[in-house]
């Protein structure tokens, strides 16, 4: 098992959310919001609403869940108790088995780290919904690690391949990628098994012209309709 150790504090955590239906377009994943650390431990509330992923997520379904949703009567007063419980999706740390939760997002347990970069790191996800914290790593010109998600991978090469834990993998530009030219691909054996998220395409960019960066396949997840692989990264000096 490969655990993080070098622990890059978020100034920001994104929230995201992604829709529960079928086609492919309407399954992206949307910024809705953003998670400020502020003094004294406070978390700071801003939606996104003026951008065009939060436009297409309201078109997409995200009217169904007010809660989410600024509301202009509530704007100023703090952050809404549905969020809060929302930033309470980690154990308590008095619990017995934490240090097994921190192990299971590879979260080595002897370093120290906030509950907000816990979120950050753990995605905050839930199998009841649809909603996710996000970890942009803005302060990325430095050497860490971090687990990530090979995205769409059921819809690529990887399917194919007899992958394993442990395999090495290669997170490389597609600048010729006919969505995004700023797209990191994940490849194996030649063959791309899937992408960084898009909003961590700027550390990428970043890591890859100044550090060393290798990755190997961290998980294999082939349980229920959306098998996926999760990706250690380990970022080093050159």
């Amino acid at each position: 098992m490969n655990l993080i150790e070098n622990i890059i504090e978020p100034k920001r955590l994104f929230l995201a959310w992604q829709p529960d239906r079928n086609s492919d377009e309407s399954r992206k994943r949307r910024i809705i919001a953003e998670f400020t650390k502020e003094e004294n431990n406070n978390v700071g509330l801003k939606f996104l609403d003026e951008t065009e992923d939060f436009k297409k997520a309201c078109q997409s379904g995200l009217l169904n869940y007010p809660h989410f949703l600024p509301n202009r009567k509530d704007m100023g007063k703090g952050i809404p108790p549905f969020i809060i419980n929302f930033l309470r999706r980690i154990p308590s740390r008095k619990r017995s088995d934490f240090n097994l939760f921190l192990e299971s997002i590879r979260i080595d347990p002897t370093v120290t780290i906030s509950d907000f970069a816990i979120l950050g790191y753990s995605g905050a996800l839930l199998p009841s919904d649809s909603f996710s914290l996000i970890h942009p790593f803005d302060d990325a010109d430095q050497p860490c690690e971090l687990l990530i998600e090979a995205v769409g991978f059921r819809y690529h090469e990887g399917m194919g391949l007899n992958l394993k834990i442990g395999d090495e993998v290669h997170i490389l530009p597609e600048p010729d990628n006919p969505v995004d030219p700023n797209a990191i691909k994940i490849e194996y054996d030649g063959k791309i098994i899937g992408y960084a998220n898009r909003f961590l395409t700027t550390a990428f960019h970043i890591w890859l012209k100044k550090w060393k960066v290798s990755a190997e396949i961290e998980k294999i997840v082939t349980r229920g309709a959306k098998p996926k692989v999760m990706i250690f990264v380990r970022v080093r000096t050159p």
